[in-house]
């Protein structure tokens, strides 16, 4: 079970403090909750039952699994899917999955291919670029935490892997 002051990874909703954990009644079902919050938006408050949060929550990677992350940048990626429905479907189970190494190996890929589509003086579809700036945004933000340092740096040390320049 998490606690008062923990950070996790909530879904779409990327890192969130938990605030407290505390029982709330709705239609006279007494439960347990987490009140949260995403760190970048303190206004928004989000309550999870804790009987159903083990599914939808993921801890932070540590700074030893940072590190190791950003050495992965090296590597190659996935093969990119030409046909956007399976594209898209690959995609979502990757994130979906939250193995953060299959992860790392899609933001390769996404970058690549964002970087060889602006040399041919192309961009990513909308929906590649949601994709990419999701996981950049999330990703990055853990390693950041983990590493006691901005995303912005996270990303130089992500690019610099690569060779590769945005």
């Amino acid at each position: 079970m998490y606690s008062n002051g923990d950070l996790i990874i909530y879904s779409s909703h990327g890192i969130c403090h938990i605030d407290e954990v505390s029982e709330s009644t709705f239609n006279d079902h007494t439960k347990l909750y987490y009140v949260l919050h995403p760190i970048d938006k303190e206004g928004l408050i989000i309550r999870i039952p804790v009987d159903s949060a083990e599914s939808c929550f993921m801890p932070l990677v540590n700074a030893q699994e940072s590190k190791a992350l950003i050495k992965q940048f090296s590597s190659k990626g996935v093969d990119w899917i030409d046909n956007n429905s399976n594209r898209v479907r690959m995609f979502e189970n990757t994130i979906n999955n939250g193995n953060r190494y299959d992860i790392v190996s899609l933001l390769i890929t996404l970058l690549r291919k964002k970087s060889e589509f602006a040399l041919l003086e192309r961009k990513l579809s909308n929906q590649d670029n949601k994709f990419l700036e999701f996981i950049q945004h999330t990703l990055f933000a853990e390693m950041a935490v983990a590493l006691q340092t901005t995303p912005a740096t996270i990303e130089a040390l992500a690019l610099k892997e690569m060779n590769l320049s945005l």
